[in-house]
């Protein structure tokens, strides 16, 4: 929203204030100034008057003029094609500066110019033009073009926010402005036109909800002219190209009042108005020369067979005002904002008045802008009032009245402010109130849709008085903090921990679609959004891996080759129609690509899925927990050979793995993936116990000063046996068994089929002693004695 400074100065004296006191002073106050823009005024740039015109003896598009500016007489070599003698026209002297020009004496094509005929671009009130601009036929000759087109101003650019429609007018600022400057508000006044005929037009409102007042009234005998050069100033200031004195009027007062008016051609409507919602596919060919196929949730202003507006939006371009108007029908309504709000939005179709009508205008105040309009319609176009207000079906205006206490918004505000501060600042802004010991009443005026508590009243307060009148004190802090919730706690352990194993974390949104879940998850389990933002996230994520699949595969795809992400977040899943989802913290840790960083340092080549299992085990042993790791079966999107479950205390908790090729090639995954994923919030649960019991209790274990020995040796055994149970077998045999590796898996020839070779080191080693052979030969012996009868194992 642009406001000029010169029009602002109508309504409140600010001569005394600058630009930048009154920019700080509304910011302050909740209403943004984002900026202001110098309207510079021209020097030696006047009005004249055209008094001859012959053609150039030497350029067919050029004009030799001799022009008056009252005084004096120049000539003028000018190439606007719209030239004429007795046009008024700005003119430029010699030594005037219009834009980055300045005017000098020349010579065009051998003809001496001395100065300039200007546009209305090069004048800088206006973006483009087509010749030069043309001024009214009763224009004094020699005045300064600044004081006739507006120039010499500061237009203030506003952001307002959607709650404050009275902000979207000039009265609206300035009434802001006297109560924050403690100024005089002046409201400009009009003589209440009476009628001197009548028209008899029916009015319909089929909806009175959704258009709770319509007015309008009949002005014959109009002419369609260009308006006052004063009129046109007013709204080029506010970015508003002037077109003829119906239509200009109607803009000035939407710029004035905020309400927007609408004149149709008498004629052309006949006489029957409806105001009701549209038929489906109903076609009107609007002001912007396009057609539109309505919808029936939207509101029509139509006469006996056709629409002739889209109620509060756009008229039509069939019955609109133009050069042969001489009767007019001016409307002035209040339509409901949700209606008008979603027919633009249908229609992609914004204008000055949609985006009043979308917030709410002033409700009480309809009638007398319609006044007001009439007035100023008869004093610049001439007419007659030929009926009074036709269409009386109101709804009527049911005025809010708030009550509140000092008390109560000095408690709101932290303040100490006194009753009497309170009403004072309230009735500067137009809302009417009282004091009564410590009860404030206040009633709320009819531009003012955002009042209807104390808390808005509390508000208004502070805006008036100023927020840098409120002291500010340090937030009160207890002594005794409550120790952190032990999720937050562990989760930023784990983040800590990835993060420094080289792992970046991802955030992503907390919805899927159907589609890419299915291929999953079943759809039993999925939970719905009720409001989707789009098809693609409308539904919730039962998993975290799928969003961190299509992460890394748009990683790959730009280039990179060492891909290593996590995300922490809630997953969900659905419970009984009648309850809430289940909601529960997950991790997913995801690997694509070279997962070591390439470097001078040649790393060993590692199975990633034992590196994916080693972070696993590194997360947990900080939750005091260990993992057993099972063949991960009967899954469709998992390697059923590089894929398992992760028990913890016989519960699962996730599973690890690569995905399966078939679904490499379904999701346009061109390298290995490998995934994780577990129920996070299980595992902080099951840690905690053992983290707080062990906190208080922490020892340190001593560890052995001599020499371990290792043996390793090669067992067959039949596929089904898992490695993990083979290990726990071992690690149950004698206290002297430090540590026991899987260095070694085979399965072909030379070993039969359905058998496979487990290759295992096992470390020995004693706190007191160096070991020798004859040491832990015996516990080789009961180990592979334990292991024949447990699994049929047998030395290779």
């Amino acid at each position: 929203m642009n406001i000029s400074i010169n029009w602002l100065k109508e309504y409140v004296n600010i001569d005394n204030l600058s630009i930048k006191e009154i920019a700080n002073s509304l910011t302050l106050a909740g209403l943004e100034v984002e900026g202001f823009i110098e309207l510079m005024p021209l020097n030696n740039v006047v009005t004249a008057r055209v008094i001859s015109k012959e053609k150039h003896p030497n350029a067919d598009k050029l004009s030799v003029c001799v022009v008056f500016d009252g005084t004096n007489e120049y000539q003028v070599v000018c190439g606007a094609s719209n030239v004429d003698k007795d046009l008024i026209v700005p003119f430029a002297k010699i030594g005037a500066k219009v834009g980055d020009i300045t005017i000098k004496e020349a010579k065009l094509r051998g003809v001496e110019s001395f100065g300039m005929i200007c546009s209305e671009k090069e004048l800088g009130i206006a973006k483009e033009s087509s010749g030069i601009m043309i001024l009214p036929n009763d224009t004094d000759l020699g005045l300064n073009i600044s004081d006739v087109v507006g120039l010499g101003d500061t237009i203030l650019e506003l952001n307002v926010t959607p709650n404050r429609p009275d902000w979207l007018s000039v009265i609206g600022v300035a009434r802001e402005v006297s109560a924050i400057f403690n100024k005089d508000l002046i409201l400009p006044t009009k003589q209440r036109i009476t009628k001197q005929q009548q028209v008899d037009i029916n009015i319909n409102v089929s909806d009175i909800n959704a258009c709770p007042i319509y007015t309008a009234k009949v002005i014959k005998g109009i002419k369609i002219a260009p308006s006052p050069l004063w009129l046109q100033a007013r709204l080029r200031a506010m970015g508003i190209r002037p077109k003829n004195n119906i239509v200009d009027i109607t803009n000035y007062i939407l710029m004035e009042y905020g309400q927007p008016l609408h004149a149709f051609d008498l004629h052309k409507v006949g006489s029957e108005i409806n105001i009701r919602m549209a038929q489906d596919n109903e076609k009107i060919k609007a002001l912007d020369g396009k057609e539109y196929s309505l919808h029936k949730e939207m509101l029509v202003v139509a006469n006996k067979s056709n629409p002739i507006a889209i109620a509060g939006i756009m008229g039509g371009e069939e019955y609109s005002v133009d050069d042969s108007t001489i009767d007019i029908i001016l409307e002035c309504a209040y339509f409901e904002p949700t209606i008008i709000r979603k027919a633009s939005k249908r229609l992609a179709l914004s204008t000055d008045s949609s985006y009043r009508f979308e917030r709410g205008i002033d409700y009480g105040n309809t009638i007398n802008i319609l006044d007001y309009a009439v007035s100023m319609i008869i004093d610049i176009c001439g007419g007659v009032l030929s009926s009074d207000i036709i269409g009386k079906q109101f709804k009527e205006f049911d005025r809010v009245t708030v009550s509140s206490s000092v008390i109560g918004i000095n408690k709101l505000l932290g303040t100490s402010f006194s009753g009497v501060e309170m009403v004072k600042a309230l009735n500067s802004l137009g809302i009417s109130s009282s004091l009564k010991d410590d009860d404030i009443k206040s009633i709320i005026p009819s531009y003012r849709n955002d009042i209807y508590r104390m808390a808005d009243i509390a508000e208004e307060v502070a805006r008036i008085i100023g927020y840098d009148k409120i002291p500010y004190t340090m937030p009160q802090v207890e002594k005794n903090i409550d120790i952190q919730n032990p999720r937050i706690r562990y989760t930023r352990m784990i983040r800590n921990k990835l993060a420094t194993l080289g792992f970046n974390e991802v955030v992503n949104f907390s919805f899927l679609s159907q589609e890419y879940q299915l291929l999953f998850d079943k759809e039993d389990s999925f939970v719905k959004l009720l409001n989707p933002i789009s098809v693609d996230m409308a539904w919730m994520r039962t998993s975290l891996f799928p969003s961190l699949i299509k992460n890394m595969q748009y990683n790959k795809n730009i280039g990179y080759n060492s891909i290593k992400l996590f995300e922490i977040s809630s997953t969900y899943k659905s419970r009984d129609k009648d309850q809430l989802a289940d909601e529960n913290l997950h991790l997913s840790i995801g690997l694509m690509g070279d997962f070591y960083d390439e470097s001078w340092v040649q790393y060993g080549k590692v199975e990633p899925f034992f590196y994916l299992k080693g972070i696993i085990d590194n997360i947990l042993s900080g939750l005091c927990l260990s993992g057993v790791y099972t063949r991960f079966d009967n899954c469709s999107f998992m390697h059923p050979g590089k894929s398992a479950t992760v028990k913890v205390n016989e519960d699962i908790v996730g599973f690890i793995g690569k995905i399966h090729p078939d679904f490499d090639d379904m999701l346009d995954i061109k390298v290995p993936c490998y995934i994780v994923e577990l129920d996070l919030g299980k595992l902080i649960d099951l840690g905690f116990n053992i983290l707080e019991q062990n906190k208080s209790a922490m020892k340190y274990k001593k560890f052995s000063r001599f020499p371990a020995i290792e043996r390793d040796f090669a067992l067959i055994v039949k596929k089904e046996v898992c490695a993990s149970s083979l290990v726990d077998t071992i690690r149950e045999t004698d206290p002297l068994i430090t540590d026991i590796k899987i260095f070694d898996v085979f399965d072909g020839k030379p070993i039969n089929f359905g058998y496979k070779s487990v290759a295992i080191r096992i470390n020995f080693s004693d706190i007191e002693k160096t070991l020798r052979d004859e040491d832990i030969n015996p516990i080789i012996e009961r180990i592979l004695k334990k292991l024949e009868e447990s699994y049929g194992a047998v030395l290779r």
